[in-house]
């Protein structure tokens, strides 16, 4: 999830059907001992469903009874929408013996990921700006201590670290904004406070 967080709900629905795959291609191959069996990629998915893809293609054919199992379950047809990697569709299809209901189900169009697309598209709300000034700093720390952002690097980290935090709510941060807040954040029992400060801050 931290690393698709930019991406749509669909993508991660597929990518989390490509992983259940790829387990079991992963696991059973250590099982199904075979000299046609090439080199199996042990890494889990993490923002590309390539690597199912390759482990796919050097199964060399070999066939993989649990994972054929597992990959011919219907429930996941609506979630395997993969255009850029035909073969895993084809796998698929392959290991249902070609008895689908519908190879529209493998269609974005038709799938459930252009749903879930359009779900997360109407839900996202639009990030705020990130602001340190004397009307909204109180705001922008009340924000700060609601989410799950990782205090420490926002008040004592780098600054590139701090942005990468606060970019997880704000939609922008500025040099002088952040430089403001941190000038005024402490960090007291896990809860991040401001110090009153003179006016000549502002």
């Amino acid at each position: 999830m931290e690393n698709n967080k930019y991406e749509s709900l669909g993508k991660i629905f597929g990518l989390f059907v490509a992983e259940i795959i790829n387990a079991c291609i992963i696991e059973e191959s250590k099982i199904i001992v075979s000299s046609n069996i090439g080199s199996i990629n042990y890494n889990n998915i993490s923002n590309s469903a390539k690597l199912l893809s390759d482990n796919i293609n050097n199964l060399n054919d070999v066939e993989l009874p649990f994972t054929k199992w597992i990959s011919s379950c219907p429930l996941l047809y609506p979630f395997c929408y993969f255009d850029n990697f035909p073969i895993i569709r084809n796998y698929i299809i392959s290991c249902c013996g070609g008895d689908i209901l519908s190879e529209s189900l493998f269609r974005k169009d038709t799938s459930m990921m252009n749903l879930l697309d359009g779900i997360a598209i109407r839900n996202k709300k639009k990030k705020t700006k990130f602001s340190a000034s004397k009307d909204n700093i109180a705001k922008t720390t009340k924000l700060i201590n609601e989410s799950n952002l990782d205090l420490e690097k926002i008040v004592n980290g780098s600054e590139d670290d701090a942005k990468s935090e606060l970019l997880n709510i704000f939609e922008s941060i500025s040099p002088n904004s952040l430089k403001r807040f941190r000038e005024r954040a402490e960090l007291s029992n896990g809860i991040l406070e401001i110090l009153p400060v003179s006016e000549e801050l502002f």
